[in-house]
């Protein structure tokens, strides 16, 4: 399936490149985005990105709420996962309104 190689080879790609990321890059800029309120989404069996990483940056960004979704992996094509990432949406949008002023 043509999807299926296209994935693998950008998924090498990125893999064989660090994901294009200098060691500790998110981590050492954490003052461009600390500001911000943020959700982090993540299953507990995800296997590409470790629950440590997650809870890492979750404990340097201190307006972040972690969500662990239990039995999900890594992709948002999980209805677990999926549904979280609505929900996460949803409820950043209604802080922003709130900020904002706005009644809606």
């Amino acid at each position: 399936d043509r999807y299926i190689l296209s994935f693998i080879r950008a998924f090498v790609n990125y893999a064989i490149h660090q994901c294009f990321l200098e060691p500790n890059q998110i981590l050492a800029n954490m003052s461009k985005i600390i500001h911000l309120p943020s959700i982090i989404v993540h299953g507990s069996l995800d296997t590409v990105c470790p629950l440590e990483q997650a809870s890492l940056l979750h404990e340097n960004w201190p307006n972040s709420e972690l969500w662990i979704i239990e039995g999900a992996g890594h992709s948002c094509r999980e209805a677990a996962i999926a549904n979280a990432l609505v929900e996460a949406t949803n409820n950043l949008k209604t802080l922003e309104r709130r900020r904002l002023g706005e009644t809606k």
